[in-house]
């Protein structure tokens, strides 16, 4: 990473009002019909554009860094560097292996190189990163030494080299689960990719190249276990199969014009859903959240850049949700109107329709229990 010194704008914003639009949003029950109206959502709508008006950019100096560029990061490493790691990614690709690279500081490089490297689940790609090169069919050429300068996690400074066998992809096991501490949610490393399957290492700050003694591409894949993310069983294949398909898949690839056919979509063809528009306000909690706590004392221009990017798609369909909200007004009209159609309670209808009804003995009469008492006997 390149440090230099340059200004920005920092934005400040008013504590008071970031504090009323989370209490007004927790304080009140946008989940409930009668509450979700033109009025309520207007006054919310309002809140917010008024903290937005109010934010002030104040010029200050600060220190950045920034990435270097491919040409820059070529010129650091040196064509001595970048023809023997060529060769060596020629080699490991005549081999009919897949190069991966795991981020890591250089003092554990040879440790990793000696035992392996450890990991709490058999995932190849929560560990490293698939180097994404013409496989198969010629030397080959690397050709983003910038993110090997500047690596992904960490801005680690050593790249431990794994060459993955195509068997691995379609038959094979890559991790030897070789402990059972049953506590890999806690950290646990239970797996591990034996010190044979990697190649060696770079020393970034050395600008270096180790390579492992311990690597050998013949495996012995007993009792290992499949990757969970690469490995997907082919029955049929073999790795001369694979190679053409990574050359053809190359050719393809070169041979194609790419082009951006989706759709544009216009947000005023947009329909908003009406029932989405509390989970919509309720995301705003955690975005005006995320500035009061992590930004207390104003935004960093990427942070406000963030910041707006979050709240644009939730707030603007709030805003255009108002006019298809209904108003307090018709709320009120709409209960006058059930209020009116008021049916007599269940009890008052039983005892209206029972009241000339007299449900004495005498009235069904001795005639009917004595025919009844005679039918009885015939039983």
């Amino acid at each position: 990473m390149i440090k230099y010194e340059t200004t920005e704008n920092k934005y400040l914003y008013d504590p008071k009002s970031i504090d009323e639009i989370i209490n007004l949003i927790n304080s009140s029950n946008y989940y409930d019909e009668g509450y979700l109206t033109q009025e309520n959502v207007s006054m919310l709508v309002n809140t917010i554009n008024n903290f937005l008006n109010n934010i002030k950019a104040v010029p200050h100096r600060i220190i950045k860094e920034k990435r270097e560029t491919e040409e820059e990061a070529r010129e650091y490493f040196g064509q001595d560097f970048i023809q023997e790691f060529d060769d060596l990614l020629t080699l490991l690709d005549k081999q009919e292996t897949i190069v991966s690279i795991h981020g890591t500081r250089p003092s554990v490089c040879p440790i990793i190189c000696e035992k392996g490297l450890q990991y709490k689940f058999p995932s190849l790609d929560s560990t490293a990163v698939q180097q994404s090169m013409a496989y198969g069919q010629h030397d080959m050429h690397y050709e983003s030494f910038e993110s090997l300068l500047n690596w992904g996690h960490k801005n680690y400074k050593g790249l431990v080299i794994l060459a993955i066998p195509y068997e691995c992809y379609y038959k094979e096991g890559l991790w030897n689960h070789f402990q059972y501490t049953n506590s890999s949610a806690y950290g646990g490393q239970d797996y591990r990719i034996d010190p044979d399957f990697i190649a060696g290492y770079i020393d970034v700050n050395e600008k270096k190249i180790v390579i492992n003694p311990k690597y050998n591409r013949n495996h012995n894949y007993d009792e290992y276990e499949k990757d969970m993310d690469i490995f997907r069983e082919k029955v049929g294949m073999d790795n001369e199969t694979i190679r053409k398909q990574i050359i053809e898949s190359e050719k393809l690839l070169s041979s194609k014009v790419v082009k951006n056919n989706l759709p544009s979509f216009n947000n005023e063809d947009k329909t908003i859903d009406l029932s989405m528009v509390s989970g919509y306000i309720e995301i705003l909690i955690g975005i005006f959240n995320s500035i009061k706590f992590g930004f207390p004392d104003g935004m960093t221009e990427d942070r406000y850049r963030n910041f707006l990017e979050e709240l644009s798609n939730s707030f603007s369909i709030i805003k255009k949700s108002i006019p298809l909200l209904k108003t307090q007004a018709q709320l009120e009209q709409e209960q006058q109107r059930f209020d009116a159609f008021d049916p007599l309670p269940l009890q008052s209808q039983t005892e209206s329709d029972n009241e000339d009804f007299d449900w004495s003995f005498d009235d069904w009469g001795e005639d009917v229990v004595q025919e009844e008492s005679k039918s009885s006997k015939f039983m």
